[in-house]
């Protein structure tokens, strides 16, 4: 999670200085596209999340969805967890539960706290899966062990549940 953090606040810190481009694109979302053309996944899912919010280019949700899939498709769990949000939230591609199960297991499979978080919720919740506290519990866990603290919190809370 801090890795992700610290490549946002770098990015908009680097968006601040850079001077834009052609079409309104700074320096580095052109950049950013180069490495992703050369299958450097992780600049492929942050190109997304700046197409995704607009920033240092236009807001293009159809754009961030494409980069999104490439960067999960090539292994990179915040890719795989950028394209769930797209889907939960009918952002650039057509709402799917389903696809939404697939790609938050895959981003918790390849070690993101929030793909774990995102889908303990949705078997604590019943939401497009059965419901399975016990199943929830399990996620909720991989999430704390990742050091998410709102993992170990839903953890702790639904153990306290369960234990009632």
């Amino acid at each position: 999670m801090k890795n992700i953090i610290a490549g946002i606040v770098l990015g908009i810190a680097l968006l601040s200085n850079s001077s834009f481009a052609k079409e309104g694109k700074s320096r580095l979302v052109i950049e950013l596209q180069e490495k992703c053309d050369k299958n450097d996944y992780s600049s492929c899912w942050l190109l997304g999340v700046f197409y995704r919010s607009g920033f240092g280019t236009q807001r293009k949700s159809v754009k961030a969805v494409e980069l999104f899939a490439k960067a999960c498709d090539g292994g990179n769990a915040e890719g795989c967890f950028g394209l769930g949000v797209m889907y939960n939230r009918g952002e650039g591609v057509e709402q799917d539960k389903f696809k939404i199960v697939e790609l938050y297991k895959k981003s918790c499979d390849f070690g993101y706290a929030g793909g774990c978080n995102n889908l303990g919720f949705m078997y604590d919740q019943g939401e497009t899966v059965q419901q399975d506290k016990f199943k929830a519990l399990e996620l909720y866990g991989k999430a704390c062990h990742l050091k998410d603290e709102q993992g170990c919190s839903y953890y702790t809370k639904l153990k306290g549940e369960l234990k009632k």
